[in-house]
């Protein structure tokens, strides 16, 4: 019986010293670094695609931009569009949804009912035309109105139209006597 213990312990042990004092794989010189700018790189997820094939002059007029912005775009940089200041922005494909939009056009998060042109795609990413909101828009102060003056409120009869006063003697009673 101590045989039968015995016999796989030492089957291990070796097992575990040859890969401990084994000799190890000799390392290959490293390959020579390429220089490539972040937005040649190819990101994580494949190589980009849009969701048909085009050639050179389709997507420069689908882009509707003088310069190409790469396969991996910089979010801070802003392209002219069409009279307008866009970014491109990556979002994970997996939230994203085709489905009840316009062809060409996504909605990068799908339970957000917001829509944005798509500039291309991956297996794992897809990137879309932001517009950018001036801010000027977003800091303009709009003024406040008052209809009526304070503690009088519906004082003018403009706001009053189309309601009559009320005479409680022409109104039957609806509760119980």
């Amino acid at each position: 019986m101590l045989k039968m213990k015995f016999l796989p312990m030492i089957a291990v042990a070796a097992t575990a010293a040859s890969a401990l004092f084994g000799q190890a794989p000799q390392q290959s010189a490293p390959a020579p670094a390429t220089t490539t700018s972040a937005s040649e790189a190819v990101p994580d997820g494949g190589v980009p695609k849009y969701l048909k094939p085009e050639t050179p002059e389709q997507r420069k007029a689908r882009l509707g931009i003088p310069e190409d912005p790469g396969t991996n775009p910089d979010p801070n940089k802003h392209y002219w569009r069409y009279g307008y200041s866009y970014h491109i922005e990556k979002f994970d494909r997996q939230w994203s949804s085709y489905v009840d939009v316009d062809p060409g056009f996504v909605r990068p998060f799908a339970y957000v009912n917001a829509t944005n042109e798509v500039y291309q795609q991956n297996d794992k990413y897809v990137w879309v035309w932001v517009r950018d909101v001036a801010s000027r828009t977003c800091a303009r102060s709009f003024p406040i109105s008052r209809r009526s003056p304070p503690g009088k409120p519906f004082a003018s009869p403009k706001h009053r139209r189309g309601y009559q006063p009320l005479d409680r003697g022409a109104i039957p009673s609806l509760l119980p006597t």
